[in-house]
Parts: C-alpha cells; sequence; structure tokens
C-alpha cells in the first residue's frame, strides 16, 4: 500500500561530499610533529610515510590530523525512530527535512516483525487512520484564505515511523565512532542497517 513501506529496503545513504586525499592531509599534517619529516613529501610508496598514515589511524600517533576528514552524507528514507537515534551523535551537524511549513510525504516504516506478526493489520489501521486525520486537517492549507490545522500542529498525529531525509555532516573519526556503536549486534535494527550500507 501507498504509504506503508514493510521493513527497512527502502532507506538508502548517498555520499553529498568528501575530503580529497586523506591519507596525504593526515601525513602533512602530522609531519608537523617531527622537525627532521617537515620537508618530506607525500609518497605513499614511502615506508615512513605509510607507517605514520598507519600509525596515526591506528591512534598509536597523534590522531588530530584525522579530525581535518571530513564527510557529509544524506540519510534518506529513515523514520522519525531513526533521527531520534542519529542526532545523539556528538559533533556531528544535521539538516533534516521539515515537515512544517509543508504538507508530509506520507510513508511509514513498518518493522517486519510486526509486519509479519498477527498485529499488522491494526498497525496497518493505526497508520491509516493517522493519515486520514492528518490528511483531512490540512486539507485547503496550500491556500492562505483556507487555512485549517496548521502543517506544524498536524505532524503531532502522525506515525514515529514516519520517513524523513536528512543530512549530516561528519569527520572521520566520528564516522569511525559512530560505526562501533552502531554496528553492534544489539543496536536497534533500522540503525544499524542504516550504518551498513553507509
Amino acid at each position: 500500500m501507498k504509504g506503508i513501506q514493510k521493513g527497512y529496503k527502502g532507506i538508502d545513504v548517498e555520499i553529498i561530499s568528501y575530503t580529497k586525499h586523506p591519507a596525504k592531509i593526515i601525513w602533512d599534517m602530522l609531519k608537523q610533529t617531527w622537525i627532521s619529516l617537515h620537508d618530506k613529501e607525500y609518497s605513499p610508496s614511502d615506508p615512513v610515510v605509510f607507517e605514520f598514515i598507519q600509525d596515526s589511524l591506528a591512534k598509536r600517533l597523534n590522531p588530530v590530523p584525522q579530525e581535518t576528514i571530513l564527510i557529509q552524507v544524506v540519510f534518506k528514507g529513515i523514520s522519525r525512530v531513526n533521527l531520534a537515534q542519529l542526532t545523539r551523535h556528538r559533533g556531528w551537524i544535521f539538516n533534516s527535512e521539515s515537515q512544517m511549513p509543508q504538507p508530509v510525504d506520507h510513508n511509514v516504516i513498518i518493522p517486519l516483525n510486526i509486519f509479519n506478526s498477527e498485529f499488522k493489520e491494526r498497525a496497518m489501521k493505526l497508520i491509516e487512520d493517522s493519515q486520514k486525520l492528518y490528511n483531512d486537517m490540512v486539507a485547503g492549507n496550500e491556500n492562505r484564505e483556507t487555512t485549517n490545522i496548521p502543517y506544524q500542529d498536524a505532524r503531532y498525529l502522525l506515525i514515529h515511523g514516519q520517513t524523513a531525509d536528512i543530512s549530516a555532516s561528519f569527520t572521520l573519526p566520528q564516522l569511525v565512532g559512530a560505526c562501533g556503536m552502531r554496528l553492534e549486534n544489539n543496536t536497534h535494527d533500522e540503525i544499524n542497517y542504516t550504518f551498513r550500507i553507509d
């Protein structure tokens, strides 16, 4: 049915941008610690350069240069449940699709554990009822003179499985830390899946 998504397969992650030549940047910053290496040019085939970069990544040498490696992505079609989990990551910068100034594009994720249970029909009815009530409340809102319930108020009655897109910017260490937490098998299934396709 339109507006209801079975499981997490509709989720996607799009890389918008990332720091080019990250190893060179790590080397160029890291070598400043050693006066004798200031003039040594980056070469991935140089054993000293390779070892220093590897040791920085493994945190045996100064890991701070990794913080200059930036990554920007868009998490597409995630639920509001997942969005609430993602935005807990410290230091990440987010910009979320708003469900306030415009009508919601109805799409609700139903986890497979619910979809494949005896609660499926009741869950689908609840979603359909909330979407119909929302639509009735905001009908005519595109005409400023016949505004009914504002979008920002009507959205309170939607299901938390409603999907949205969210863009994020983070550093390499922040991504590594988040993956370490989110790829653990006892993590919430949707965010675990999201990080596996990242």
